[in-house]
């Protein structure tokens, strides 16, 4: 039996496919799947280009 990673990070440019390659995978090996991105959204009330403005990154 072939044993998995419990996690599979994606990193990569933006538009590059993270998310729709992510949730094809978690699909696929039936993973739950976390956009980081809208996590960080979600928790500050944001939008990632809101967020960069605001805080000067």
């Amino acid at each position: 039996m072939i044993k998995f990673p419990s996690t599979i990070s994606l990193i990569g440019m933006a538009g590059a496919g993270k998310t729709s390659v992510g949730k094809a995978l978690a699909e696929k090996l039936n993973y739950k799947f976390i956009d980081t991105d809208k996590v960080i959204e979600d928790t500050h009330k944001s939008s990632l280009q809101g967020l960069l403005e605001n805080m000067g990154i």
